[in-house]
């Protein structure tokens, strides 16, 4: 267990110094598009090392991200340092929903919104080739809305999905199944780390924000449209799945996933379950990427709410 929270708080902890005051009125979505869009890098991609520095003494600088994002709802932020997930590359495209389920919100049929996602990974390493293994991961921001275009200001639903809480050697991004709970394969350099001061402080850290960090509910997909939240009904488990015809393995999951190499745009399908067990998965739609860049906005300024846990969440009978 100690090893699961350890590596959920590897994916989900994102950084800056300050939490948000004001009240969260939502964003604009072409807006933040355009500004992640902005200042795309050149030539070869900046790779950042993350080590035990950027944790600060005791974790410092972690127990207040750890704070911030779950209780900052911003979508779009100041220029902030990401202490874990420091290399990542952004996506654009929508989000649609196929088929009937008792599920509400964003998870009903015909739902569609607009998409901004940003695949990472965890520490360091982002090349397949790499010694050490890889956290890949994707946080994705859906907008009740169909206009690409749109300027109205909306609150928007986040989901924050892992492959393996322990890393793994997949050779391509695409090739990762990834979840709201993930699989937990301890890797001997997970062991090597799990074992050290800094994923102690870590552990301390994110106790401190948040419990059940091994799950993030869905809980703002389901309650998004409706007029009384209370009548949601949110599934338990998501998984995303790339489609394997699409798959290119290229080592940079930055590159892999540079949209001019896929002349059809980058499909996942869109699985949900409330079982526990996680045997009995219902396809209910696509995600369908359009665009993507690898800017510094991306790394730097595209934020993601983490949906606190709840007690009162219903799944449905």
């Amino acid at each position: 267990m100690k090893v699961m929270v350890i590596l959920m708080l590897l994916f989900t902890l994102t950084s800056s110094l300050t939490a948000q005051s004001e009240v969260y009125k939502g964003s604009q979505f072409a807006k933040v598009w355009k500004v992640i869009k902005s200042d795309r890098y050149r030539g070869d991609f900046p790779l950042t090392k993350v080590t035990a520095l950027d944790f600060g003494f005791l974790a410092r600088h972690i127990k207040k991200d750890s704070k911030r994002v779950v209780i900052d709802k911003s979508d779009l932020k100041k220029e902030f340092k990401k202490r874990i997930h420091a290399n990542g590359t952004c996506l654009k495209g929508t989000w649609n929903i196929t088929k009937k389920t008792k599920f509400t919100g964003l998870f009903e049929k015909g739902a569609v919104g607009m998409i901004i996602a940003r695949a990472s990974t965890s520490l360091t390493a982002v090349s397949s080739l790499s010694k050490d293994v890889r956290f890949l991961g994707m946080a994705g921001k859906v907008y009740p809305t169909k206009d690409p275009n749109s300027m109205k200001y909306l609150k928007t639903a986040n989901f924050l999905l892992l492959e393996d809480f322990g890393g793994s050697r997949t050779k391509s991004f695409l090739e990762a199944t990834l979840s709201n709970n993930p699989d937990r394969t301890i890797h001997k350099e997970l062991a090597t780390l799990a074992k050290g001061p800094v994923a102690l402080a870590l552990k301390v850290a994110f106790n401190k924000a948040d419990k059940n960090a091994d799950i993030r509910q869905l809980y703002q997909f389901s309650e998004m449209g409706l007029k009384d939240p209370k009548k949601a009904i949110t599934p338990k488990y998501l998984e995303l799945k790339g489609r394997k015809r699409e798959i290119k393995r290229i080592p940079d999951f930055r590159h892999e996933l540079n949209i001019e190499n896929y002349r059809n745009g980058i499909h996942y399908d869109i699985f949900i379950s409330n079982d526990d067990k996680k045997k009995k998965w219902m396809k209910v739609g696509y995600i369908h990427f359009d665009d993507s860049v690898t800017s510094k906005s991306c790394d730097r300024r595209l934020h993601f709410y983490h949906p606190i846990w709840r007690e009162d969440i219903n799944h449905g009978a």
